[in-house]
Parts: C-alpha cells; sequence; structure tokens
C-alpha cells in the first residue's frame, strides 16, 4: 500500500481495504503519519510489512486468505482477525494492544494481547491451530466473552492483571495447550479432549466434564481446580499423566450408577498420577473406577461400588464394596 520511505501523512478518514484481484500487500513508511480513525481492512492479503512502524489503525483481516508477517506488526488500536490465519515469516508476532476480536482464526504468528480486551462473537471458536498470549504488562487485559479453542492451539499468560466476563467459560474443540495460566484463575473450563497444561499448573474455578467426555490431560503440569463437576449422563474417562498432580480443593464430583461408570486412570500402565483432594473437600466416587493413583498428599479417597485396579488399596468398613485408596501408599512387588 505505501512504500517503506513513505514519509507523508495519511489520513484515514473514511476505512479502506486492501484487496482486489490477486494478492495485495499492506506496507507501511518506516516515518509515515497517520490521521483519522479509519479501519484498514486486509481482504487478499499476503504479506503484512510494518518497517516498525507501530500502527494506530484499527486493523480488520479477513477473507479466508492467509496473510505472512514480514518483520513484528505492533497495533495500538482493535485487531480484527475472521476465518483467516495469520502467519509469520521466521519468528513475527502480531502484537495487539488495543484488544483482539477473533474468529475462525490460526497461524503461525503469535498473536500477542498487550492490552483491551479479547473476544470471540457468538462465543465461536477463536483460535485453531495458532497461539494467544496475554502479556498485558503492567496493564490489564480483558476477556470480554467465552473462547472456545480448536485443535493444535496455545492459550498462554506472559504478564499483566487479566480479568473475565460474567459467566466466562473457556472451552476445548481438539487437543490445546494451556500455558502457564495459574495466577488468574479461570472462572469456568470445559476440558475434553487431549489437553496439555505447561509453565505452571492450570488454575481453575469450576472444571466441568460434559456428559459422556473422554479427557486427556499431558505435560510437565496439572491442574488445580476448587470444584470438579461431572455431568455424568454416561460414561465418563478422565486420563491422568503419570508422575503429575492434580488438585481439588472444594468439591470432587465424579460419581456414577452402575450404568454411568465414571474411569479416573493414570495416562501408564505401570506408574501412578497423582490425585490429592485437599482437607475438607467435599467428593462422590460412586462406582468410579480407579485404575493407578496416588492419593498421599490428600484424604483418604472411598468409592461406594467402586473398582480399584493395579492401586494400592484396602477394604473399607462400614459398608459393602467400599475400597480404600490408601493415603499412605507403599511399593508393592
Amino acid at each position: 500500500m505505501f512504500t517503506s520511505g513513505y514519509t507523508a501523512t495519511f489520513n484515514f478518514a473514511n476505512a479502506i481495504t486492501v484487496g482486489g484481484t490477486g494478492a495485495c500487500n499492506l506496507t507501511l513508511g518506516a516515518n509515515m503519519g497517520f490521521a483519522g480513525g479509519g479501519t484498514i481492512g486486509i481482504a487478499s492479503g499476503p504479506t503484512m510489512t510494518a518497517n516498525g512502524r507501530t500502527c494506530p489503525q484499527p486493523i480488520s483481516i479477513g477473507g479466508g486468505v492467509a496473510v505472512v508477517l514480514v518483520g513484528d506488526w505492533i497495533n495500538s488500536s482493535l485487531v480484527t482477525i475472521t476465518s483467516t490465519y495469520v502467519n509469520k515469516t521466521t519468528t513475527e508476532k502480531l502484537y495487539c494492544a488495543g484488544g483482539l476480536t477473533a474468529n475462525a482464526t490460526g497461524g503461525t504468528a503469535i498473536l500477542v494481547v498487550t492490552g483491551g480486551s479479547i473476544s470471540t462473537p457468538s462465543q465461536v471458536v477463536a483460535l485453531s491451530a495458532g497461539k494467544i498470549q496475554v502479556a498485558g504488562g503492567s496493564g490489564t487485559v480483558n476477556f470480554a466473552t467465552s473462547i472456545k479453542m480448536n485443535g493444535s492451539s496455545t492459550l498462554s499468560y506472559v504478564s499483566g492483571v487479566v480479568t473475565y466476563c460474567g459467566g466466562f467459560t473457556l472451552s476445548f474443540g481438539g487437543a490445546a495447550t494451556v500455558d502457564n495460566w495459574s495466577a488468574y484463575p479461570m472462572p469456568n473450563v470445559i476440558a475434553v479432549n487431549t489437553l496439555t497444561f505447561s509453565g505452571a499448573p492450570f488454575t481453575i474455578v469450576n472444571l466441568v466434564l460434559p456428559p459422556s467426555g473422554t479427557a486427556t490431560y499431558a505435560g510437565a503440569f496439572g491442574w488445580i481446580a476448587a470444584n470438579v463437576i461431572c455431568l455424568a449422563t454416561g460414561a465418563h474417562v478422565l486420563t491422568l499423566k503419570k508422575g503429575v498432580e492434580y488438585v481439588c480443593t472444594l468439591s470432587f464430583g465424579m460419581g456414577g450408577t452402575s450404568s454411568t461408570v465414571a474411569t479416573i486412570a493414570s495416562s501408564d500402565a505401570t506408574l501412578l498420577a497423582k490425585l490429592t483432594l485437599r482437607s475438607g473437600c467435599a467428593y462422590d466416587l460412586s462406582w468410579a473406577v480407579l485404575t493407578r493413583l496416588d492419593a498421599s498428599s490428600g484424604m483418604t479417597l472411598y468409592s461406594y461400588h467402586g473398582t480399584l485396579n493395579s492401586t494400592l488399596n484396602s477394604v473399607g468398613t462400614g459398608m459393602p464394596l467400599v475400597f480404600q485408596l490408601l493415603q499412605h501408599p507403599v511399593d508393592v512387588e
């Protein structure tokens, strides 16, 4: 659109669109000036080159054609991305200082939100095969709507204060990664599919396991949840990473019936995963199948009509078919 040597001031009195027949590039002059509040729309890519100049205009990227960053792009106003991938040339990032609105968004470039709000209108898929990084510094980044993450996507925390809209829910439409999210607990997380937790334990207020859902947790860290809620109208399978600790502090509900059995198991055929229910945590594990779990750091676990497989246990007392997962396990040959 411009050249790197462009130095005049361009008046964005109205919205303009970069696009048309064929690929169109958006290039900023390194020392150009900006006037007006019009939005720059990008409809056909393929490259965005800032030449070190911060763009103060709202940016709207769409059209279903992937754009490629040539150098980092810093935007001080709102960035909107719809049905488009934003890719990097080498290590480029798209910095969103005025917030990010994203629908069906992905790509190889990291979308760094340094201020404003993150929103996904109608709570549709925000990210697919891409990464949103929250790096608010001394400022605040707000989640203005709930977010759904699709396959191979990552949500990462670096810095800043994080706030959430009322009823905020993070859900997943495929395998995804949550990185270093411990300082600001997520209000509601619907955690199914294969999820990887890295950097720090993932802190959650309400961890919800939908009916008949299957969840596999991987990575070097587990989660710390105030409440684990299982909507058990069907069989549920929860696989915990071997050697990693998963903690519940207030309530843990994975009870079922003879026809709606919940299974909680280690990811390894011999090594135990750690499931810790803090003192005072109310729980229901009736009919549950517990396999290779270590509860030694928390409350003793009882499962009425449950089954313990390859787990250090003893028969409980006071009711029939009660099994006890020992709080202080010892090695068994």
